[in-house]
């Protein structure tokens, strides 16, 4: 092996090292409900009421993502909030057998949206499954 094969299996290699899965927690503060997915009108409604629970492998760009579909166009302002973040070595499959677990233990309104009275008991709960 030469040099610069062995160079890019250390670069793959500190790359897996520092990907890390990870759950999130969101909340809303728009003033009316608004469209779950930007600019698709039959995607359901979030407001104030709920907070989303979810997995990613990357989770600034599941934030940047969030940043813009949750943009109000009349005052220019994102409306949610990052609540809690978990940083796992879980893989994803391993994430969506919680998420499972989850929706068993807590009502969700629509996929993986919760009631916002849930909230400790819902952190709670996710901090007793990741640790």
């Amino acid at each position: 092996m030469t040099s610069c094969e062995s160079t890019k299996l250390s670069c793959r290699f500190l790359v897996y090292i520092y990907t890390m899965n990870s759950v999130y927690l969101f909340s809303f503060n728009m003033q009316t409900p608004m469209l779950s997915r930007r600019h698709v009108p039959q995607s359901f409604k979030v407001d104030n009421s709920m907070i989303k629970v979810g997995i990613t492998k990357n989770l600034d760009s599941r934030i940047r993502d969030y940043r813009t579909t949750y943009k109000c166009s009349a005052c220019d302002v994102s409306h949610f909030q990052v609540l809690q973040t978990w940083q796992t070595e879980l893989s994803i499959k391993e994430l969506q057998a919680i998420e499972i677990k989850l929706k068993a233990n807590f009502i969700a309104i629509k996929g993986e949206y919760f009631d916002k009275n849930d909230l400790n008991k819902i952190t709670k709960w996710i901090d007793g499954e990741l640790t």
